[in-house]
This record gives C-alpha cells, structure tokens and sequence, in this order.
C-alpha cells in the first residue's frame, strides 16, 4: 500500500458529516480522531526528491507497472442467478400433470461475505505483510496480498524508489478503522467489503501515534476459499466524507453498478470522471493527481514548440458501491491517464523519471502512463445534493509505465 501523508482539514465541510458505525482501535488509549497542530517529522515520509508529484507525500506502494493491468476488475457486483426448482412428483421424478402447481425460485438470501471480526483479521494480516512488503520493496510479496490496480500501482512505486536508492519505507498501521461489509448473494464472485483507515506511523513503544492520513481500503475475495486482496486504496484529502447507510446488524447496502436514481448513474461513473478531467464533464477535478502533476513539471523545462497532451479514460475496472445516507452512493472505481511529450522537429526530449526515463535518452516523443483510484460521493438525482454535483472524495494515482 502506498500511503499519503495528508494534512487533515477540521473545517471541511462535506454534504454530509462523518459517520463512525463499527470501529477497531488498536489502542484505546491512543487517539481515534484527527488533531491540528504539530505533524510527524518531515523526513518521514520522504518526498521523491526528483519534482514534486502534488500536495501529498508518497510513502509506501507503487505506482502501475502497465496500463494492461487496467483490465482487471477489482469488484464485480452482479448478482447470481437463482437455479429452477423442480416440482417433486411420485419416485422423485419432476410431474408435469395438468393443473400442477407452479413452484417459483426464491431468490437467494443477501448475507455478509465475512463477519466484523473476520474483516478485523483480515486488515491486520495485510498490514504485516504490506510492512514486510515495503520493508523489502518485494513485488512478489506484494502480489500476495494486492491485486488488480493496487498490485500495479504500488509495485510501479517500488520500482521507481529503487532506482532512486531510497531506503525501505517506515512501518505503519491503522489507528483506527470503520468497516463496512454489504450483504451480498453468497454463490457470487468476487465477493468484496470496503474499511476506512486512519494510519499512524509505527513508533517505539509507549508514546502516542499521531495519525498521519486517512483512506479506504477495498478488499476482494475471488472465489470460495480465497485470499482476500487489496483491490484499491484511495486517500481522503481532508476530514470529511459522506455517511454510509448500515442496517441494524451493521451491516452497509451494495449499490450494483445498474444502479439508477444517482446524479451520474453508478456504471458510467468512471466514463464520467474521465471526461470530466479532461475538461467535458460535471465532475471536478480533486487536485493532485500525478499526470497533472507532471505535466507542470515538464512543461517549462522542454524545448520550447514541445508538444504536450493529456488525455483521461476509463481503466476498465468494475465498480464497487455503498448506499449512502440520503440516498446517494460512495462509489469506487479507477481511470487511465498518459502524458505524451513530442519534440518539435530537429529536437530531441531528455527526461529523467526514475525507473522509467534515463536523461541519457535522446527521444522524439515520450510517454508516460498512470492509473488513478478514485472513491466519489455520486448524490442522488433530482435532490439538491444531486444538483451540488458528484465529486471525488479519495484518490490515488501513480506512473504506471
């Protein structure tokens, strides 16, 4: 997982406030909220010295090794067909008598894919592994416990942090977490549920952990028996962020991607985004997404007549959802971005992107390619919280190749 060092902001002020259903502190007498004021040292985590890549620090994971990877779904959220029933006749055969009563399927009953306390094992297995993982910037111990766009943005971080000889990331874990595990049909794959994490920096035992940033983390089991993965891990850049709807188990409400009824409807969403971030779409832009970040940063330091083109597009991934309060919907879900430089005639481009580009290079054009995980808050139609707009609330974006 590649973690972000976001300042909380107290005074953000979302379309609805903060919601703590099922929380797990490791900790009760640390604190469980976000606090102003002093942050952890600055040498932790430690910035990418080569450019800045937005308003955020970049400390553990990865960055997308292909774009190729974007098609691979992180969440499925469709629903199993019921099988038929047969009417039993005389010796177990089916009867087919006239006037025989017809027996309709009964649809299959939603249940958790995993109980609180399973989910709780779950997230602790995977930040040992994600420490060990980032202790040693191993892509095969990644692939152990992350998959799909997570998997190839963090191993694209290891990749990069090597060849800029930067040592082994600080360990870290959550100080406290709000799980949320919708009732799905149980014979239906992947199954999924999603936490949100408030992460503090691993210090010696005894003092206080401050919380260093807060994200959701998306985890998906394949198939009946499998490992659950971390299938995406989008940052909440400030305090706020919309109410999930849980039932009186505790237990979250799935939004299927043909959900209707949302400002944008749940399937489109990703469609949507892109087009937004490339100027022709209601969505806005969060900020501090990687290609914008290196795109300033190149623009002023090529030869002057460089042509310099971005462009967004739907990764391909499936969309996971939960019912918000109000009627809305938290949507999670992923684009492809590129950045593409081209010399004017008779030059040549020498860029320097660690682990990608050598400034030794002599290239007519280059290109770079990113994934971006984005969680948005899609409010419902016809609303005045429909008409304020889906905006995104979490991301987490990265070169990929």
């Amino acid at each position: 997982m590649c973690v972000h060092n976001v300042r909380p902001d107290d005074d953000y002020e979302g379309d609805e406030e903060l919601y703590n259903p099922i929380t797990y502190e490791r900790d009760r007498d640390e604190p469980a909220a976000w606090h102003r004021g002093d942050w952890p040292d600055e040498s932790w985590p430690p910035r990418l010295p080569v450019r800045p890549r937005g308003r955020r620090w970049l400390v553990s994971g990865a960055i997308l090794v292909a774009v190729a990877v974007a098609g691979t779904s992180f969440a499925l959220l469709s629903g199993g067909t019921p099988a038929r029933q047969a009417v039993a006749g005389s010796g177990g055969r089916s009867s087919a008598r006239a006037g025989a009563k017809t027996v309709r399927p009964v649809p299959p009953a939603l249940t958790p894919p995993i109980s609180v306390s399973g989910a709780r094992a779950v997230l602790a297995s995977y930040t040992a592994a994600n420490n060990t993982a980032n202790a040693r910037m191993s892509d095969a111990l990644l692939a152990t416990y992350e998959t799909g766009t997570s998997y190839a943005l963090d191993a694209g971080s290891y990749r990069q942090r090597e060849a800029m000889r930067l040592g082994a990331y600080p360990a870290y874990g959550p100080l406290q977490s709000r799980f949320y595990i919708p009732r799905e049909q149980a014979a239906s794959y992947p199954h999924w549920f999603a936490v949100q994490v408030t992460n503090a920096i691993f210090t010696e035992p005894g003092t206080t952990r401050q919380p260093a940033n807060v994200e959701y983390l998306v985890f998906t089991q394949s198939g009946p028996g499998a490992r659950w993965l971390d299938a995406a891990e989008p940052y909440v850049p400030h305090g706020g962020t919309p109410a999930i709807t849980l039932d009186s188990a505790g237990l979250a409400t799935a939004v299927a991607p043909s959900a209707t009824g949302l400002a944008v409807p749940a399937g489109q969403i990703a469609t949507v985004t892109a087009r937004s971030l490339d100027g022709h779409g209601p969505v806005p832009d969060p900020g501090g997404l990687t290609v914008s970040a290196e795109a300033a940063y190149w623009r002023p330091r090529l030869p002057k007549g460089t042509a310099i083109a971005t462009t967004q597009a739907a990764a391909g991934t499936a969309v996971c959802g939960l019912r918000t309060q109000g009627g809305g919907a938290l949507l999670f879900y992923a684009d492809a971005a590129s950045l593409t430089m081209t010399a004017p005639r008779g030059r040549a481009l020498h860029i320097a992107v660690p682990g990608f580009y050598d400034s030794d290079q002599s290239l007519a054009t280059a290109s770079l390619r990113f994934l971006e995980q984005f969680a948005a808050y899609d409010p419902p139609a016809g609303t005045s919280a429909g008409r304020s707009g889906t905006r995104v609330v979490a991301e987490y974006s990265g070169i990929t190749s």
